[in-house]
């Protein structure tokens, strides 16, 4: 999935979560390209409680496991992906606030940011073997699968910490900008992107000696990353100025900074057509970038408040959900015109496409179900009842579940 978070401390915690799932979206949608599905509304798919507030939630694909981190239980729940029941509640630090799979281990990180230190949850028997103290604040964790390593920002403390998967030990910790907040892995070129929101800038660290290699200037308060792995290119969401900075990823300059309107709080990247989608927030509409030649092409209208952006590679269709008019924007991705807008349930939070199925998938935080639309018809086929305050989605690409974290 693909890279993004940085938030100022103006930003209250609410935006602040939501920035965090976004990117977490961001960064699923951009390593994987196949398939979620969610279980059809019929009696037998259950909702699942879990602990209070949950924030985070990710998938072992291999294992067909579910993993929620609960912010204010202190645990994480253990959904079995096969029954939809939750088979463990794991003790871990303090306000757990993201979680994230290493598959090919086996193994669950997560990071607890009041009491500053990471669990790692063995798989196999669902205990926390680790316990490892990082910095102050950790907000965001990412995997490199290729490398085993494991990445950490740490907000509060203005650094990386990096531990090695094998030892789950902090093997180095790396000074970045002020207030990290995201952090991204392209496991192509083992380089991690660090959005430092606090100083305007990205801080890229090589993965091969876990050093800062270079800090690029961007613009105000970065929040969103997502990285084209087929041109190395990344795209960095300035919410503070209004414009989405272009880093070449092997020169790691900025070659182009594009406005667009205002805060942008998302970014989707079509890897098939080289096309980027900005969401912009308070403007009501989307910039759509050509990724030949980092111009913007045009600017569709679209919904108030655009909160989530998912693209169709296989139909060249761009799904938005507009939190305050209740709807989904439909995008034909070869004329750039919305063709349709899809009523849905209250306050859509979050979309995510099937592109094996044709299926799209929207959580309304309002009205806490799942709204299923078909890609063929643009109507909504079901409405799925889940828990409270439905915020985000994990996939497991295996099975073709789509699993939703209810705040």
């Amino acid at each position: 999935m693909l890279l993004t978070d940085s938030i100022p401390k103006s930003i209250n915690l609410s935006i602040k979560q939501l920035i965090v799932r976004i990117v977490f979206a961001l960064v699923l949608i951009s390593l994987v390209l196949t398939g979620l599905n969610i279980k059809q509304a019929q009696a037998d798919n259950p909702t699942i409680p879990v602990g209070t507030n949950p924030q985070s939630v990710a998938v072992n694909p291999n294992t067909n496991t579910i993993y929620v981190a609960n912010y204010n239980s202190n645990n994480v729940s253990v959904i079995n992906g096969s029954t939809d029941t939750v088979t463990s509640t794991i003790a871990v630090g303090t306000s757990p606030y993201s979680v994230a799979v290493d598959p090919n281990t086996n193994t669950i990180y997560v990071a607890n940011f009041n009491s500053s230190n990471i669990s790692a949850i063995d798989g196999s028997t669902n205990t926390v073997t680790s316990t490892i103290p990082v910095g102050s604040g950790p907000i965001s964790v990412a995997v490199d699968p290729n490398t085993n390593t494991i990445y950490v920002t740490n907000e509060n403390a203005n650094n990386v910490s990096v531990i090695d998967g094998a030892t789950n030990t902090v093997t180095t910790t790396v000074a970045v900008g002020t207030t990290p907040n995201s952090v991204a892995v392209n496991p192509n070129t083992n380089t991690i992107y660090v959005a430092n929101d606090g100083s305007n800038n990205v801080s890229l660290i090589d993965g091969s000696t876990n050093t800062v290699t270079s800090t690029i200037a961007v613009g105000s308060n970065p929040v969103a990353i997502a990285v084209n792995l087929n041109t190395n290119t990344i795209y960095v969401a300035n919410i503070g100025s209004n414009n989405v900075s272009v880093i070449n990823g092997s020169t790691n300059a900025v070659t182009t900074t594009v406005t667009v309107g205002t805060t942008p709080l998302s970014v989707g990247v079509n890897t098939n057509t080289n096309a980027i989608y900005v969401g912009n927030y308070n403007s009501s509409n989307i910039t759509f970038i050509d990724g030949a030649t980092n111009t913007v092409t045009s600017t569709i209208a679209v919904g108030f408040e655009p909160q989530s952006i998912a693209v169709n590679p296989n139909t060249n269709t761009i799904y938005v959900a507009n939190r305050n008019s209740d709807n989904v924007s439909v995008i034909n991705g070869s004329t750039n015109t919305v063709t349709t807008t899809i009523a849905v349930g209250s306050y859509p939070v979050s979309v995510a496409v099937d592109p094996n199925t044709n299926t799209i998938y929207v959580t309304t935080l309002g009205t806490n179900n799942v709204s299923v639309i078909n890609g063929s018809t643009n109507t909504v086929t079901s409405t799925i009842p889940v828990g409270s305050g439905p915020v985000s989605v994990a996939v497991n690409t295996n099975t073709n579940n789509v699993y939703v974290a209810n705040a």
